[in-house]
């Protein structure tokens, strides 16, 4: 039959029912693979192993997309009927016997593709749905019955790094980014990583062997996939050797991106090294407020406070600082003379300069 010959990459399903059901570039995809499908059936074919794998595939990923399995069912069909309507069309009334064996063709094979994306589709949910589930549960501290990783997951031994993400940029991460986060980080380490994302961020669980330092390089090369996503995302990384841990290790990342973002930090990888003071300092103890009030003199002197600070940052150069600041290096001086005379703290002296970082760190982060 005529119809059925000719480049299936050219055909195109029309809308046939809403504008949502056929512009997303997945769906389309879907439907005009369909199209190529058929005709390799109507020529005597059956769906092959690499047709029918790219339906599994693009229905795991509409499944962590969210994309509703009636929808890709329909995507499907769409594919189909245009072929179905370009056969009628075009055949003869004694190719009716012809158009019947190509129907019943198409059915069969409609009927095997369908079975893959609804097992595919309902494979990935579950799957993912797990996964969040597993990741929340460690996040609180539920550990499973045996105490052990889950079979399957997480080997053993191996233990895990966990990712903490902060995407709370200008504009956040909506369901497209996260997923976009998602199917980044799933690449890069060949496997699915459980994830649990909202839209201020979250956690994901690597295994330890495919990311063995969580503060070394491939935590940058981790950091550059997320922020090609969302441009202001900070990430951090802690271990866990046992489950026991994952809700620690979590505490410990998220709170050095606390810490980056109070203190300004750009988007991008950071370590436990890049805030150490910082962290230290928020260990709150006896000593804490007695530190945080070394600087309280100045809070009426805030050309003095400013000073002191620009001198920390210019390394104790008085001249440098001056240029900062567009004062003569002597006013600089006169300040931070001021300066220990107030607090009693002389940034001339280590255990000065010291007490001075500190107590400036607390401010910062109070």
């Amino acid at each position: 039959m005529a119809a059925a010959s000719g480049d299936p990459g050219a055909e195109s399903p029309g809308p046939a029912g809403p504008a949502e059901d056929t512009a997303d570039d997945e769906l389309v995809g879907t439907a005009q693979q369909t199209i190529r499908e058929v005709l390799d059936a109507l020529r005597g074919g059956e769906p092959d192993a690499e047709v029918r794998r790219f339906f599994r595939e693009r229905a795991a990923r509409c499944a962590a997309e969210g994309v509703p399995l009636a929808t890709l069912l329909r995507a499907h069909a769409i594919g189909s009927r245009a072929i179905l309507d370009a056969l009628r069309e075009a055949a003869q009334p004694h190719e009716q016997p012809a158009l019947a064996d190509s129907l019943a063709l198409l059915l069969r094979a409609g009927e095997q593709i369908n079975g893959d994306i609804v097992r595919a589709y309902e494979d990935e949910s579950a799957r993912h749905d797990r996964d969040r589930a597993l990741v929340r549960d460690l996040l609180a501290g539920i550990l499973p019955a045996d105490g052990s990783w889950p079979t399957g997951l997480f080997r053993p031994d191996d233990g895990v790094v966990v990712l903490a993400l902060d995407l709370a940029g200008p504009a956040g991460a909506d369901a497209h980014r996260r997923l976009r986060i998602q199917h980044a980080l799933d690449r890069r380490f060949g496997r699915g990583v459980p994830m649990l994302l909202e839209i201020d961020g979250g956690h994901a669980l690597v295994p330890h062997p495919l990311l063995p330092s969580p503060q070394g390089p491939a935590l940058d090369a981790i950091a550059a996939l997320v922020t090609a996503i969302s441009p202001d995302a900070r990430i951090a990384a802690a271990a866990a050797a046992r489950p026991g841990e994952v809700a620690r290790a979590a505490r410990t990342a998220s709170e050095v991106l606390r810490l980056a973002g109070r203190l300004g930090r750009p988007g991008g990888a950071h370590r436990l090294s890049d805030v150490l003071l910082e962290y230290h300092l928020t260990r709150r103890d006896a000593s804490t407020a007695q530190l945080e009030g070394l600087l309280a003199p100045l809070d009426q002197r805030p050309e003095l406070l400013e000073t002191v600070r620009v001198y920390l940052e210019e390394h104790y150069d008085r001249r440098r600082a001056a240029q900062r600041l567009s004062l003569h290096p002597n006013t600089v001086d006169n300040r931070l003379a001021r300066t220990t005379e107030l607090t009693g703290l002389d940034p001339s002296t280590p255990r000065g300069v010291a007490l001075l970082v500190a107590a400036l760190a607390l401010r910062d982060l109070g």
